[in-house]
């Protein structure tokens, strides 16, 4: 088995909520949220297109790479746009 990374949290996460006896839920991370929906337009969109100087095969890992790229490019964007 492979040794797991620990994900650093960032402090900001999707769906965040409290359920009906008060416990809290964080929800999922935004980074992971805004990833999965870079992946369904990276599956939705033609193969061999190319992005980032990426060529986008729909190997797993080809998909899962773009999908955080642009994750990752959403989280600095969102925090450069809200920095006090």
């Amino acid at each position: 088995m492979k040794d797991k990374k620990i994900i650093e949290f960032d402090g900001h996460t999707a769906f965040p909520c409290v359920a009906h006896n008060g416990d809290r839920y964080a929800g999922m991370l935004l980074k992971d949220y805004f990833a999965s929906k870079a992946m369904v337009g990276l599956l939705s969109c033609t193969i061999n297109q190319t992005i980032d100087g990426i060529k986008t095969d729909k190997s797993s890992s080809t998909v899962a790479k773009i999908s955080y790229d642009i994750a990752e490019a959403m989280m600095n964007e969102r925090f450069n746009r809200y920095k006090s």
